[in-house]
Order: structure tokens, then C-alpha cells, then sequence
């Protein structure tokens, strides 16, 4: 099979894609009428006790937050009984507080009388030692902007209290952030909870006379982290989905491992093999094992669900940013799913878009039909997600190819079926024929005030090339981008490169804070009010964060993300200082 050179996938979308990598298939969706399977259970805490308080359910998609069509709250026992349907590949969401929610894959074949699986939860990946504790509630509608810092008391414990108020019950709920990264979670202190729809809780604490003193007790928090793991058993007639859940597991564990050596590498040194090291390995290890599954004689769902996760499973060629191998990677993962998967069969659903269109360009239209196969996908395929993500792919070929009318008919069919689905709203956005932020057109006018006083305009950044950088202080993956951004400028900045950086923050001072630490951050500062509601934002048609739009001394948009993120950023940097001083 002849091979095209694959563009190499940027590496900040490359690492993104890593969170994909045990994406799986979603049940059939649209009104799809389908007998379905009794599935028992029995939900454990890591500490192998019934759970405080837990809910399970069966999902449409592979995502927390994926549209359910089934939801059971387990007993005192943690038991559960819950309906399955038969033949489609679903997501059993299990989510207990105190734990991290967990994804289990399901299969249960018609004519299948019942199964029966047991899983016990990781605990969370709680800090036990907190430097802060923040709180937000209730009371603040749980935006993180409006968290306020709870006080450390001598016993090693945390309180806040205030004037808030109650439900019609007479409680208040609330989360806390910093004991779990990147996450908000219920607290020890509570009467009850309740599911806050992300994978976490919410504590529900009494104030009935509009008074709430809250108090986090770090000692009575469980054992989390590497002390405890996700374990899932099946009944013996369906030991291989235990087996395949094992996989995807080996799998998650690569890719965290992975993602944070890649980050520490990239400060240092030169990305190769050799530096990526023993995670590295563990990924090609990872994608072998899926493709000798996929060979081998294991029951055939097993085989198809093993090569879907081959075709979307990260491409060790992308880390390397070496395009070559990166095809012929993802060519060879199609020379093995290709008999698994006819265009009808459900196991496509968690190959995603980017993987889609990267096929098309890879393989090539002419050798096995590709664009037939994706509109074949996009019409007939019984999972509502697989239809949706061929839309998009054939979407991206088309708004590429500057194909105008191909890519206004996908994306207005896309829009109408998916447009309310939060999966979705990136891409619509991305590739949305009347966008204002796309490469080629001109920066949208603007003015606004500088933290230092300064007047700033749209017409001042003329002449030079600038990121317009969207961030907050409380955005994860924002402060992830403050290496890229401080060695864009330290290479850049004598060129004529500039940085402006709008701060979403609920006030300026936590950017001045922010810039105390480690990170200085020596270039331009905005401070939006409203955040994302603020008029600069909504002309930028910013509605998440990171949003790094790099302009050119003309003023027209040369680069919006994935491009203007991670080490990608520095090339985009180059290539428009290049474009605009004459070379190639």
C-alpha cells in the first residue's frame, strides 16, 4: 500500500490527543430502538467497603459529561442492577465520592441473558498537605474565579464561614480546589452530597438560619493516589472485557507517564527516543499489544474494539514530529482494522475526527475509497458519535481545501445535529464558514486598557508579529504554555515579536501575583472584565482557554490554536517573522 507523508500533528495537540487515547465507543444514539441486556454490580470503595455514596450509568460516549441513557443509584450495599443494550459498545460510568469516576467499556451480546461486574474505585488523588485550600459554592454559582481561600487553623484543619443562602431544604452545597489537581471535589465535612455532573461531588452542609461554617478535615481524607488502583472483574463469560478494560488501563498509565516527561524534556532537551525514555516505550509497547489482539484468535468484538483503539491510540511519530514515521504508523494501524471495521460496524465510535481526516491524507482517497468511506460513515453508521466525527473530518478535508460549499453543507448538517453537544462546540467553532478568528482575515478591531494604564488598539500592534494571548491564572493548561511563551519571547522578542496577554481572572491582582512567582511574564498585560462575557473576548469569539491568536505585521490572523501552542508556537513564530522579512 503506497504511504503519503502524513503532516506531523502538532505536538500540544498531539499531547491533548493523549487524553483520547481510552476514548471509546458510545452506544447508538438518534432513537435507535435496540433490545437490551441486564447487567448486576456492585460498586466498592478503594478501601473495599460500600461506597458513601455513589451512582452509576450507562453512557452514549466514551466522555464524563456523554449523554446517558441509563442511571442507577446503588444500594447501602453497593449493589446495582441496570439496563444494557445489546450488541453496541457502551461507557459504564462509575463515580462514588471521594473517588475518581471511572469508564468502564461494555459489550453484552444479544441473546445474552444477564452479566454481572464488580468495580472498586481509585481513590482520589488527594494533597494531603495542601499549601492552600480554596472554596467556592453555592453561593457563588461554583465559578472557580470567585473561590476564596480558606483559613489553615493549628490542628492542621481548614475553615470558612459565611452569609449564604440556603435552598429550600436549608443547605448549601460546595467543592474545594487545590486537594485534588485540576479539580473541584466535595469536602469531609457534609450532612450529604450530591453528583455535580463532571465526575465529582458536591458536600451539602446545613444553614438553615443563612450562616455556613465549613470546616476540611485533611485526616479523614481516604488513601488516594498510587496507593490505590481501578480494579474491575467480569462473570467468566465475559472475562475478555476485563481483559480489554486491563489494556486500556496499561494504556492510560503510558500516557500519563508520557505526558510528563515529555513536558520535563521539552524544557531541556532535544525530543528523540532516548530522552522520552522507558514512557516512550511503554506507548509503542502499548500499540503493539493492541495490534497482536487484533490478530489474534480472541473473540471478534474484542479484535474490533482493539483495532478502533489502534487507529486512534497516539502516534509515536507525532512526538517525534517526524511525519514520515507517523504515517506510515497510522497506514499500518489501517492495514489491521481495516477487515474489523466495515462502515456499518458500532466499534468505529472513538476513532475521532483528527484521526479521521488524517486517514484521507495518509492512505489516499484512491486506495480504498477513504472520502466514500467517511460519508458512508456519516450517513449509515448506527452511533450517532461516529456519524457526527466523520462530519467533522469531512468538514476539516473541505474548509482545507478551501472547498467553500462542501465545507458550509457539513458544517450547517453538523450544527444542526450536534451543535448542543459540548463534544462538538470546539470544532463548529473552529471550522465555522462566518468565523471572524481564522487564518488570512484581519484581526478584529479593538481597544482596550493595559494593567500599566496604557491605551491599547488593534491599530497599535501593527508592524510587528503578535500573540494575543487568552489565559487565566487558574487555567491549567494556561500556565502549561508559560515555558513556550517565555522561550517565544526570549528568542523572538528582538525581532519585533510581541505578546499581549488577556487575563480572564476575577480581578488584576491575581495576574500580579501570579507574575511574582516564578513566571514574570515581561510583555503586555490586559485585564478583561467579565471574563469570558467581556466585549474583547466575545469579538475574539473566545468561549475556552488557551486561546493564543498570532497576527502578522499587517494584521492579518497567520496562526490560530493547535498551531500557536506548545513547541509548535515556536515555529509558527519563525515562520512569520520569516514570511514578513522577505523568506521562505
Amino acid at each position: 500500500m503506497p504511504v503519503r507523508t502524513a503532516t506531523t500533528v502538532p505536538v500540544v495537540v498531539a499531547l491533548s490527543v493523549l487524553a483520547a487515547v481510552l476514548a471509546l465507543p458510545g452506544c447508538r444514539g438518534g432513537g435507535d430502538r435496540t433490545a437490551t441486556v441486564p447487567l448486576a454490580g456492585k460498586v466498592l470503595a478503594a478501601a473495599g467497603t460500600a461506597p458513601r455514596r455513589a451512582r452509576v450509568a450507562v453512557a452514549l460516549g466514551p466522555r464524563t459529561g456523554s449523554r446517558e441513557i441509563a442511571v442507577v443509584e446503588p444500594g447501602a450495599d453497593g449493589k446495582f442492577s441496570i439496563a444494557v443494550p445489546a450488541d453496541t459498545p457502551c461507557f459504564l460510568h462509575v463515580a462514588a465520592v471521594d473517588h475518581e469516576e471511572a469508564a468502564v467499556p461494555v459489550f453484552l451480546e444479544s441473546g445474552t441473558e444477564g452479566a454481572a461486574v464488580t468495580v472498586r474505585l481509585a481513590a482520589n488523588f488527594y494533597l494531603h498537605e495542601p499549601e492552600r485550600v480554596r472554596i467556592v459554592g453555592s453561593w457563588s454559582d461554583f465559578d472557580w474565579r470567585k473561590a476564596v481561600e480558606m483559613t489553615r487553623q493549628e490542628d492542621g484543619t481548614w475553615t470558612w464561614e459565611g452569609e449564604v443562602e440556603p435552598g429550600e431544604n436549608g443547605r448549601v452545597g460546595y467543592q474545594l480546589l487545590d486537594v485534588v489537581p485540576n479539580h473541584s471535589v466535595n469536602g469531609t465535612d457534609a450532612v450529604d452530597f450530591e453528583y455535580d455532573g463532571g465526575g465529582d461531588w458536591i458536600s451539602l452542609v446545613d444553614a438553615r438560619d443563612g450562616k455556613a461554617r465549613i470546616v476540611f478535615d485533611p485526616s479523614r481524607l481516604p488513601t488516594g493516589g498510587s496507593g490505590t488502583r481501578l480494579e474491575v472483574s467480569w462473570d467468566d463469560a465475559h472475562r475478555w472485557l476485563g481483559e480489554f478494560h486491563a489494556l486500556l488501563q496499561e494504556g492510560s498509565s503510558a500516557r500519563g507517564a508520557l505526558f510528563f516527561r515529555y513536558r520535563k524534556v521539552e524544557e531541556e532537551e532535544e525530543i528523540t527516543e532516548e530522552s522520552l525514555g522507558e514512557p516512550f516505550q511503554r506507548l509503542v509497547a502499548y500499540r503493539r499489544r493492541l495490534a497482536e489482539v487484533a490478530r489474534s484468535g480472541s473473540p471478534e468484538p474484542f479484535r474490533a474494539w482493539a483495532a478502533s483503539r489502534l487507529l486512534a491510540a497516539f502516534l509515536p511519530g507525532d512526538l517525534l514530529r517526524d511525519g514520515k514515521r507517523a504515517a506510515r504508523e497510522l497506514a499500518d494501524a489501517w492495514e489491521i482494522a481495516r477487515p474489523l471495521l466495515p462502515p456499518r460496524s458500532p466499534f468505529w465510535a472513538g476513532v475521532d475526527s483528527h484521526t479521521l481526516y488524517r486517514l484521507v491524507g495518509t492512505v489516499g482517497e484512491d486506495d480504498g475509497g477513504m472520502v466514500t468511506l467517511l460519508e458512508t460513515l456519516a450517513r449509515e453508521n448506527p452511533v450517532r458519535d461516529v456519524r457526527g466525527q466523520a462530519m467533522l473530518a469531512l468538514l476539516h478535508r473541505a474548509d482545507e481545501s478551501g472547498d467553500e460549499q462542501a465545507a458550509r453543507r457539513w458544517w450547517n448538517e453538523a450544527s444542526q445535529q450536534f451543535g448542543d453537544d459540548r463534544a462538538y462546540q470546539w470544532d463548529l467553532k473552529r471550522f465555522d464558514p462566518d468565523r471572524r478568528i481564522a487564518v488570512g482575515r484581519p484581526v478584529p478591531h479593538f481597544e482596550v486598557e493595559t494593567v500599566d494604564g496604557r491605551k491599547l488598539s488593534d491599530r497599535d500592534l501593527r508592524g510587528k508579529v503578535v500573540l494575543l494571548d487568552f489565559w487565566a491564572t487558574w487555567c491549567g493548561p494556561c500556565v502549561g504554555e508559560m515555558p513556550n511563551l517565555h522561550e517565544a519571547w526570549r528568542r523572538f522578542h528582538d525581532r519585533g515579536f510581541e505578546i499581549v496577554s488577556f487575563s480572564l481572572d476575577s480581578s488584576p491582582d491575581a495576574v500580579r501575583k501570579f507574575r511574582d512567582g516564578k513566571w514574570k511574564m515581561p510583555w503586555t498585560h490586559v485585564f478583561l472584565e467579565g471574563g469570558f462575557d467581556a466585549p474583547v473576548a466575545k469579538t475574539f469569539e473566545v468561549t475556552g482557554i488557551p486561546e493564543p491568536v498570532l497576527v502578522g505585521r499587517d494584521g492579518t490572523i497567520v496562526a490560530i490554536e493547535p498551531e500557536t501552542r506548545g513547541t509548535d508556537l515556536l515555529a509558527a513564530v519563525e515562520k512569520a517573522l520569516a514570511r514578513e522579512d522577505g523568506g521562505s
